[in-house]
């Protein structure tokens, strides 16, 4: 059995200390990033979310896209075919 390279085995105490408060520091820094990056994708999105049936703009800025008709019927209990 090949023995696997452990680069923490050969550390001191007080390296691996430092290492895992760099570590600690990346992480903040990461999730400061990554709550920076939602606010902006939530910030951009949030006008592509909208059309003339959730706010105040004209049916004709929707666009090209119809919305899909909806059936008032019932969906029958029989079986569709012959």
């Amino acid at each position: 059995m090949v023995k696997k390279f452990n680069p923490f085995e050969t550390m001191s105490r007080d390296n691996l200390l430092a290492f895992i408060q760099y570590q600690a520091q990346q992480i903040e820094q990461l999730q400061a990033q990554n709550a920076a990056l939602e606010a902006r994708l939530e910030k951009l999105e949030h006008p592509l979310n909208k059309n003339s049936s959730n706010s105040s703009k004209p049916p004709s800025s929707d666009g090209l896209k119809k919305p899909n008709p909806k059936s008032r019927r019932e969906k029958g209990k029989r079986q569709s075919g012959g």
